[in-house]
């Protein structure tokens, strides 16, 4: 093994571990005890010796560097997302508002646990760990059903290995609809890079309630089509734009998803965009074009905020002032 990775064995047969010691423990505390052979007494005991075995562990691991490593990259349940880089996730978890899910399935050598989710009905985000002996490729994109029904979504991935088998992800899905308050969720995967398998979950999903929803009514003219914000949606791990462009079927000024939009604060922050997907239909010789972009939180004491619309198709060396399609965009008030 490579000097980042020291062979735990060797560090592990080094502990000093009193086996007399703790057999007289064990003896004299069973001694003290009546044997009462039912269940309840058996897994007391094991219960017992676990938490014993735990405590020689992490006394190990105060006194061997390898061990220490290790044991400080088990996941601990409830604070998964509290040392990702995205600051919206760190406070959302630092503020009790994930559920933890705790689920393990392993197939074909491949063990993943889905830890703790948020959603907060702007974003819905997933960690995971993955385990294998040797490194894997990533995830495929899974199948996801809400309560029986299979949902059209977008997805990105990050993460990095904790050691060399052990992978901590996340999946961040950008919803396409709106989903209810509660549901029951599965999520299944098939593959994990290039090796087939099947590891499904279920778990009952609860928006968070601390989620402010704006639903604006203007709408402004933007290259012979109609440009609206469907829903603004603000919380504390981000804030999700939901826009809606209405244009003539065969209108070749405008490419409705070609469209990104610029969220400026009223302190003059300019947020970054996340994630983000889009869908379109056609309805009476209409193009409905429909974007969920979401973008990183609003700072506290905000306002009021500009929703800008630009044209993203545009070379890099043709950007200026003049691509910005409504210099004034939205206003919108915060309350």
């Amino acid at each position: 093994m490579s000097s980042q990775f020291p062979d735990l064995k060797s560090e592990m047969d080094q502990i000093s571990v009193p086996v007399e010691k703790l057999d007289n423990i064990i003896a004299e505390t069973v001694s003290g005890t009546k044997m009462k052979r039912t269940k309840k007494r058996i897994v007391m005991y094991s219960m017992s010796a676990a938490v014993v075995g735990f405590g020689l562990f992490l006394g190990s691991a105060m006194v061997s560097p390898a061990i220490a490593k290790v044991a400080s990259n088990i996941p601990v349940v409830g604070t998964f997302f509290n040392d990702v880089g995205d600051e919206g996730l760190k406070i959302a978890g630092q503020k009790g508002l994930t559920q933890v899910v705790d689920q393990t399935v392993k197939d074909n050598g491949v063990t993943l646990t889905m830890n703790e989710i948020f959603y907060d009905g702007s974003r819905l985000t997933l960690g995971y760990t993955q385990e294998s002996l040797l490194p894997l490729g990533g995830l495929e994109r899974p199948t996801i059903l809400v309560d029986g029904k299979e949902i059209n979504f977008g997805s990105g991935f990050s993460g990095e290995f904790v050691t060399p088998g052990t992978y901590k992800g996340i999946i961040n899905v950008t919803l396409t609809e709106e989903l209810p308050e509660e549901f029951e969720m599965n999520i299944v995967f098939d593959a994990v890079g290039l090796l087939p398998g099947n590891w499904e979950f279920a778990f009952p999903v609860k928006q968070s309630s601390e989620v402010t929803v704006i639903k604006p009514k203007d709408v402004i003219d933007i290259q012979g089509a109609q440009l609206s914000v469907d829903s603004l949606k603000i919380g504390p791990a981000g804030t999700d734009l939901r826009v809606k462009v209405i244009s003539d079927e065969d209108n070749r000024e405008l490419d409705p998803f070609a469209l990104n939009y610029y969220i400026v604060d009223d302190q003059g922050n300019r947020l970054e965009m996340l994630s983000g997907s889009g869908h379109g239909d056609t309805i009476e010789g209409k193009m409905h074009a429909y974007q969920n972009l979401l973008y990183e939180r609003l700072v506290a004491g905000v306002k009021k905020i500009k929703v800008i619309p630009y044209d993203s198709s545009l070379n890099q060396k043709d950007f200026n002032e003049e691509t910005i399609l409504q210099e004034n965009g939205f206003e919108i008030e915060i309350p």
